[in-house]
């Protein structure tokens, strides 16, 4: 494929990301972690959109969650997993802002921080993710 990637089993790709984790080394900028976390709560959100997005939905999002699953390597998977709209949708329901006040405002306030960190990154020129 290009790379150094090549097609493999998503569960293979799983099992060898948490048999083999890689140490953290402040020079090379190593976010296997962040990686993990990310891979993780889109497999829950792809489980969830099945419960309470339409079917054409959970099918995207499975299809776009077990992608970048299959290509050998867990680095920068959290900016392909970017394009999942149907996941956004998802937050946009848990924290509906007339019925759940207090969710919409940790949401809101957690993106916000969030792009603020991104933004303070991107000025300084210090790598994150990608």
């Amino acid at each position: 494929m290009g790379w150094g990637r090549y097609f493999e089993y998503p569960w293979q790709l799983l099992a060898d990301a948490f048999s083999h984790p890689r140490s953290p080394d402040p020079i090379d900028w190593n976010f296997w972690l962040l990686n993990v976390i990310v891979i993780l709560v889109f497999l829950g959100f792809t489980i969830w959109s099945f419960r309470r997005l339409p079917i054409i939905y959970a099918l995207y999002t499975f299809v776009m969650v077990l992608m970048p699953l299959s290509t050998s390597s867990i680095n920068s998977i959290s900016r392909y997993y970017l394009v999942i709209f149907p996941a956004f949708i998802l937050l946009a329901l848990w924290s509906d802002r007339d019925k759940k006040p207090a969710r919409h405002f940790l949401v809101l306030n957690l993106f916000a921080a969030l792009q603020a960190v991104l933004m303070i990154f991107f000025v300084l020129g210090l790598p994150l993710i990608a």
